[in-house]
């Protein structure tokens, strides 16, 4: 399946260099396409570890291939690696609107993956998306925590998914 080329893309960024880097890319389907609702479909990760945000960057500009992305948003807590993206390269990053909260995040992807009357979801995952898919299967709440959280484990897709979809839904709250 190829993404056709007048869908809106958009990317989600995790950083990290020890622990793994991310970058997720998204495109939205018309209504009536997979569905009645728009979807998200995840086609393409970044996904590595021991890199430094310019070489992360520099891969994001390889991988893309000219695509037209609508944004990119990023991981809030990382102001120095959305202004190395931007300064040096040229990729513009928004801040992943973090006043929502983590739970408040989970629930909104969570919404996207719940299945309509027809059995059917809003958010599809290329398989080629291996690291993403694995950490959907990996990521846990902690149990040993006195409030809902998950575990920091296995969760540098699942926090770009979160940023993304999160961007989502308040880009479209203002268009």
């Amino acid at each position: 399946f190829k993404i056709p080329d007048d869908w809106d893309r958009y990317i989600g960024i995790d950083f990290g260099s020890s622990h793994p880097f991310c970058a997720l890319w998204l495109a939205e389907s018309p209504s009536g396409y997979f569905q009645e609702d728009k979807c998200l479909i995840v086609y393409r990760e970044l996904y590595w570890a021991n890199k430094t945000t310019l070489e992360s960057g520099r891969e994001i500009i390889r991988l893309n291939k000219n695509e037209k992305i609508t944004w990119i948003v990023a991981d809030p807590e990382s102001k120095d690696g959305r202004l190395t993206l931007n300064r040096e390269l040229n990729l513009r990053t928004l801040k992943a609107p973090k006043h929502l909260g983590v739970n408040e995040g989970i629930n909104m992807v969570k919404e996207f993956l719940h299945l309509n009357e027809q059995g059917k979801s809003r958010l599809y995952f290329f398989k080629e998306c291996k690291n993403t898919l694995r950490e959907m299967r990996l990521y846990k709440w902690d149990d040993k925590s006195k409030r809902d959280k998950p575990k920091k484990v296995n969760d540098h897709a699942m926090d770009s998914l979160r940023y993304t979809i999160m961007q989502y839904i308040r880009y479209n709250a203002h268009c």
